[in-house]
């Protein structure tokens, strides 16, 4: 499957994928085209009791925590375990077989941080490949997030160990990696909780959704509809956040939590969120019934149901930095994925032509050819430069026009 692209002036074009699924776009015009179904696809992963997921901004490194509880007891224990080609392959780690009940990453995926419902908090600085527990106390954690360094932490637990009275459920953060921990402000049965990008604009899920815009420093409540709230997420700058509860309803907010807004999502039930670095693209997941996962391309705005199997428990979500390559995982069940068909963006610049695409789509070779014909293509040498959103080529144009694909090798 190729994406072709014609660039003959200096005007900005962008021009889609060609699959029977998406059609042909040439010079903006659509030649063909088909309504797009999202289909998950799974992964390798073995069924295990899933219950957190973080992926790296391109997409590429994943890693899934496995344990967990319910309720306060009994323990159900689990591995960690990482993927470095977007699940399509999966190792367990040398963690310990814990109840692991949350996972967060840095944005290449080097940093990781994650949760023992019944434990402390562990670190990785390698990628998944050791694993070091930190000083935070020995609790019932529930959620930890990252900022995009994976220098600043934050993390809930629901009570401290051994008597766990509710009373000393807390928030905690850190500043240096998880090396050391600051307890911040006292909560009651917090699920979740998200960080933008720098770390500073934080927020924790439980009755309403509790916002701190100074890396945890203050807490105040936010405009939320206050209800059981089961999961937060984040867009990177921290301005849009979108929350779920086991209720019929999804909220989300484009000011940092000053003001929210009902969705008119049609699924129920709902468990667990994502959102892309923007805040455009948002999944939610439900907990069993009829309904699976839903998905957003207009932060929120409109829902639509996936292809994705039904009945289930989907309690962890995931999305790279652009949102085109998504994550699901069930409870006692596998890890899928969805990627979608990435897009080619063609500008002109001093007798150049910059070409970019998703970062997300790793497996793909940049070809340029002068005539259209399917003869003659010749893939771009140019090593891409990738911010972990988009990989550009600054190309010398040295013809009348050029074409461009992105081809799958």
């Amino acid at each position: 499957m190729t994406s072709k692209l014609r660039r003959s002036s200096t005007k900005k074009a962008t021009l889609r994928f060609t699959s029977l699924a998406t059609g042909l776009l040439l010079a903006g015009q659509a030649i063909c085209g088909f309504a797009q179904s999202r289909v998950w696809t799974p992964t390798s992963a073995p069924n295990r009791p899933w219950t957190s997921m973080a992926v790296s901004a391109d997409g590429s490194r994943v890693v899934a925590v496995a344990g967990g509880s319910q309720g306060p007891y009994p323990q159900i224990v689990g591995q960690i375990h990482t993927s470095t080609n977007s699940g399509i392959t999966w190792d367990v780690t040398s963690a310990p077989t814990a109840s692991w009940n949350g996972v967060a990453s840095s944005s290449d995926g080097r940093r990781l941080a994650a949760v023992i419902a019944f434990g402390t908090i562990y670190t990785s600085t390698n990628f998944g490949v050791t694993w070091t527990a930190t000083t935070a106390p020995i609790a019932h954690w529930q959620s930890i997030a990252s900022s995009g360094d994976g220098m600043k932490l934050i993390a809930v637990e629901g009570c401290i160990l051994p008597a766990c009275d509710s009373s000393t459920a807390a928030i905690y953060t850190s500043a240096d990696g998880g090396a050391t921990w600051t307890p911040r402000i006292s909560v009651y049965t917090t699920f979740s909780v998200a960080s933008s990008a720098d770390g500073n604009h934080l927020a924790a899920a439980s009755g309403g959704i509790t916002i701190s815009t100074n890396a945890g420093a203050t807490w105040a409540l936010s405009g939320a509809p206050y209800t059981g709230y089961q999961a937060v997420a984040s867009s990177w700058d921290g301005n849009r956040l979108v929350a779920v509860y086991s209720g019929r309803s999804i909220v989300t907010s484009a000011d940092g939590g000053s003001t929210w807004t009902q969705s008119n999502s049609p699924g129920s039930g709902w468990w667990s969120v994502c959102s892309s670095a923007n805040g455009s693209t948002l999944l939610a997941g439900v907990s069993y019934g009829p309904d699976s996962i839903y998905s957003s391309s207009d932060s929120g705005a409109t829902w639509i149901a996936n292809s994705a199997p039904t009945s289930v428990q989907w309690k962890a979500l995931a999305s790279s930095a652009d949102g085109n390559k998504l994550f699901a995982a069930i409870n006692n069940g596998g890890i899928y994925t969805y990627q979608s068909a990435p897009a080619l963006t063609i500008t002109g610049s001093n007798n150049h032509s910059v070409v970019s695409w998703p970062a997300s789509a790793t497996g793909y070779a940049l070809q340029q050819n002068p005539h259209l014909p399917p003869a003659n293509w010749v893939t771009v040498t140019n090593i891409p430069i990738s911010d972990g959103i988009k990989k550009e080529v600054t190309i010398p144009q040295t013809v009348e026009s050029m074409f461009f694909r992105l081809i799958n090798f």
